[in-house]
């Protein structure tokens, strides 16, 4: 428990990832399930992982999370995931540690890839622990996105202000 969040600490090692089978990781998101009405999983860049696998077939909402300098890397990945019958639309580009001086914006290349872009993240220092250093503006960004797939998934209701829908 972290922050006051259940979570299952990921597997940053290469090897290690590939000692899940398919079947546990089913087993995790279904007990998971039992417990939290919404259920964040971060399943990596490993695709040929059972957890990546998993994730990309039982997942609702996916998120890509790249930067513009990473163009290849992430056009690469959805041409792969066509193989599970996926297809760029059906993701959220999140774009982290966008450079000013980048050759792409996070706008253009999701748009070049075919994605909607969910939001973008500056470049910044991260800090320990397991959330990001962001300001002002960037957290309310997040918190709007966020509140935005609550309403769509049914768990918030849009709010109102004096006639007009926020």
């Amino acid at each position: 428990k972290k922050d006051g969040y259940l979570y299952l600490p990921g597997n940053y090692d290469y090897l290690g990832v590939e000692d899940y089978q398919e079947e546990e990781i089913e087993y995790l998101l279904d007990e998971a399930q039992k417990h939290a009405d919404i259920v964040l999983a971060d399943f990596g860049s490993i695709p040929h992982s059972a957890a990546w696998y998993v994730g990309m077939q039982a997942s609702s909402i996916r998120c890509f999370v790249t930067n513009a300098d990473h163009q290849h890397r992430t056009a690469a990945m959805m041409e792969f995931i066509k193989h599970l019958d996926l297809n760029p639309s059906d993701f959220f580009m999140i774009a982290n540690r966008q450079a000013q001086d980048g050759v792409l914006t996070a706008k253009e290349l999701a748009e070049e890839i075919g994605m909607d872009l969910l939001i973008e993240f500056p470049a910044f220092q991260m800090t320990t622990g397991l959330t990001m250093d962001l300001g002002k503006r960037e957290n309310q960004q997040l918190e709007e996105k966020i509140r935005h797939l609550l309403v769509g998934l049914g768990y918030e209701h849009e709010n109102t202000k004096r006639g007009f829908s926020r």
